[in-house]
């Protein structure tokens, strides 16, 4: 129990000792010299003082950045040398009594060593007058304790050092090359050389440029002089200083300078002693030059379209001068361009279809202008031209094949070749009158002839086209109708929307791979067949040739043919006749229509119009239907309908009920029960 209390006991002191000697900040650290920068190579003094006690009571410890740098040094000062970057941080000295187990430790210094350390040097000015003076300042950047070393040099003597003390601020008055360095401690230590800075001196003597020649207008390639004169200064050996349009400078011992005019701009100059070349003139005021280029000729036609046997006039000038004589030229797409002997006149006269364009001369030696820009001349023939489409459908549909034909009236043994105008504007030529291709764009459509022999000889573009191809591509229609003959149905078949020139094809079968023949269907007319076979029935159209289909129609149900009995056959006064109807292959779900068989008298052949008979119209769910009061003779028919769409089975062919009375007085009655 008594050594349990005694290990508590030197637990809380020792805890006590860490947390109290861990907060004693009344030692110090310093450092000598007091700068927050230094630099590679430099050296540092650290000095822990522990403000009781003699320095050999203590050992030391000095931390850096939270870890042990050096630790158990006996004495208060740490010297570091050659000082790299590593060494920066945040220092912290603690001080160890031995006579005891105290502990003290400092504030922290906080340093940094940098690697690059370059001395600035700044002017108030980099220009001035003969006998002022300017202000040249170098310092090193976020630190202290530096002195200054300042160097001059020109483009043409080396760098000495300036003896002017010491300072940081200088005053010169001597045009020329200026730089600084600093340095500082012991060993001593220098920083990187400044950039330079150039101090030039103005004379007040006036500079002018003079142009020679001094023509308003000059063209470019043409050669040209620029005097820099100097106001007074006799005596003085100068050299000269050209500033360009571009803002480029260049130096030259000569005070003219002629060059070939190229670049417009402003152009001046200024002067300097040859002896001192940082002591030099104002740049004087800018010549503003323009050059231009090479002048053009243009050249213009009353007309680019003639008939055959008149002239046209052709007319070539250069704008805004005067003193030019011309020479023409002339070409085809065949041949090459030769000059045409017709005097050296601004205007000529011309019958000939062809490419021309001139050019003028002038002065001695002599100088050309440019060549104008060509002007085609085309001579036109009287024949009429026309456009004839095949096939002339007033609708057709992209992907049909179409053929324009251009017709020349007149001009019999004349080789044409022609030149068509799409709906876009886009000509082509072509040694066929007929061009083929297939519809896409609609538009307006022309075309003309010229002769094969004289490509600018041809004649008016005819009156256009106007072609319209509709986008959408037609699909047939197939509708089922009654057919006179007992047992059959007939089909017809159109085209939507409604156009010209269609031919008919028919199919049988979810999947039809040949169309139907004359034994399959019995051909009515085109576009209409008969067919007494039950399925499913389809149909398209198709044109032109190539042949161009259009989508099929929709499927059409045949279904097989119902039949009717009547009963009785024979009549008996006041009795009641029962219809029945049957479907082949019966199933169930059919409604039954009825209908009185009329002879249709129009016909040669036996043939009859249905009429409905009534509450019949929607059909009745029951296959019987009884007729109460018949007294004469008469024919009837039936069919079967179902589902959603609605399929009907063919007529049943008519079967009739016989009277003997042949003028009957009967009341019809009917109860279809």
């Amino acid at each position: 129990m008594e050594h349990a209390l005694l290990w508590k006991l030197e637990f809380i002191f020792v805890l006590y000792s860490l947390l109290h000697s861990g907060n004693t900040q009344d030692a110090e650290l310093t450092i000598e010299p007091k700068w927050s920068t230094f630099y590679i190579g430099e050296s540092v003094i650290f000095k822990c003082d522990m403000k009781e006690g003699r320095e050999e009571e203590w050992t030391y410890t000095f931390n850096r950045s939270d870890w042990t740098a050096f630790s158990k040094v006996r004495h208060q000062h740490l010297l570091l040398t050659s000082l790299h970057e590593y060494h920066s941080g945040v220092y912290q000295c603690c001080g160890h009594r031995k006579s005891s187990d105290s502990t003290k430790c400092s504030n922290r210094v906080s340093i940094h060593v940098s690697d690059r350390f370059r001395s600035t040097l700044t002017a108030g000015t980099t220009t001035v007058s003969v006998g002022d003076r300017v202000t040249l300042s170098c310092s090193v950047e976020k630190s202290a304790g530096w002195k200054y070393e300042w160097f001059r040099r020109t483009s043409h003597t080396s760098e000495s050092r300036i003896n002017d003390g010491e300072n940081g601020n200088i005053k010169v008055s001597q045009g020329g090359i200026y730089r600084c360095r600093g340095f500082r401690g012991e060993p001593m230590i220098y920083s990187d050389n400044s950039d330079e800075v150039t101090i030039n001196i103005n004379f007040s003597n006036k500079v002018s440029v003079i142009q020679k020649p001094s023509w308003s207008e000059m063209f470019r390639g043409e050669t040209i002089t620029l005097t820099c004169e100097v106001q007074g200064g006799e005596g003085v050996q100068w050299e000269y200083e050209w500033r360009t349009s571009q803002s480029q400078t260049f130096r030259t011992n000569r005070k003219d300078w002629t060059f070939t005019a190229s670049i417009s701009g402003d152009y001046s100059c200024k002067s300097r002693s040859t002896h001192d070349s940082y002591s030099a003139t104002q740049w004087s005021e800018a010549v503003r030059l323009t050059f231009t280029d090479r002048p053009r000729s243009t050249l213009t036609a009353g007309t680019t379209t003639v008939s055959v046997g008149d002239r046209v006039t052709l007319s070539c000038s250069v704008e805004k001068s005067a003193g030019w004589k011309y020479e023409w030229f002339r070409r085809t797409s065949h041949t090459s361009e030769s000059r045409i002997n017709d005097g050296e006149n601004g205007n000529i006269r011309v019958s000939q279809g062809g490419i021309y364009r001139c050019r003028g001369f002038r002065g001695e030696p002599m100088i050309y202008s440019d060549k104008s820009d060509e002007v085609t001349i085309n001579i036109t023939f009287s024949n009429k031209v026309s456009v004839i489409q095949k096939p002339s459908w007033s609708e057709m549909f992209r992907g049909e094949t179409i053929t324009l034909t251009c017709e020349v009236q007149g001009g019999e043994g004349v080789q044409w070749e022609y030149e068509w105008r799409t709906s876009q504007s886009q000509t082509f030529r072509t040694n066929r009158k007929d061009w083929t291709f297939t519809a896409s764009i609609s538009g307006d459509y022309s075309c003309k002839s010229r002769s094969t022999h004289d490509s600018y000889s041809a004649t008016q573009w005819s009156e256009a086209v106007r072609l319209s191809f509709s986008a959408h591509k037609p699909k047939a229609e197939l509708k089922i109708s009654k057919s006179p003959a007992g047992g059959r149905v007939n089909l017809n078949c159109s085209v939507k929307p409604s156009s010209s020139g269609w031919s008919f094809f028919w199919f049988r079968g979810e999947k039809p791979s040949k169309p139907l023949t004359t034994q399959d269907a019995v051909f009515l007319s085109n576009g209409q067949i008969s067919v007494s076979q039950g399925g499913v029935y389809r149909c398209r159209g198709g044109r032109g040739e190539p042949v161009y289909h259009t989508e099929f129609s929709h499927l059409v149900s045949v279904v097989a043919e119902a039949v009717l009995r009547v009963s009785p056959r024979w009549l008996s006064p006041g009795s009641s006749v029962t219809l029945s109807c049957e479907v082949e292959h019966e199933s169930a779900g059919w409604s039954f229509y009825w209908y009185k068989a009329v002879p249709d008298l129009s016909h040669k052949s036996a043939s009859y119009s249905y009429e409905l008979l009534p509450a019949s119209s929607n059909g009745t769910a029951d296959n019987s239907y009884i007729i109460h009061g018949q007294t004469h003779t008469a024919g009837y028919v039936c069919r079967a309908g179902r589902g959603e769409p609605h399929v009907s089975t063919l007529y049943s062919q008519p079967d009739f009920v016989w009277s003997g009375d042949l003028h009957p007085s009967a009341s019809l009655s009917v109860s279809p029960d």
